[in-house]
């Protein structure tokens, strides 16, 4: 969840809650600690989220591309 927070005027005024995912947190298994991560720029967040839950988000993973940079 996220709020709007507004501190003008000398007051401190926060807004309605807004929710950030539609996915929910993989809490199975014997990790222990945040199931996420935020970039070093804070622009993103990389979750751990069950298999089972339906994505219309691609995920490409490209092993090797060193190599395969190499010979082009």
């Amino acid at each position: 969840m996220a709020v709007d927070v507004n501190l003008s005027g000398g007051k401190f005024e926060v807004g309605q809650p807004k929710k950030l995912f539609t996915k929910s947190i993989n809490y199975s298994g014997a990790v222990v600690g945040p199931r996420y991560d935020v970039s070093n720029d804070n622009q993103r967040i990389l979750m751990n989220i069950s298999l089972n839950q339906r994505s219309d988000d691609n995920i490409i993973i490209v092993q090797n591309w060193l190599k395969e940079l190499e010979e082009k």
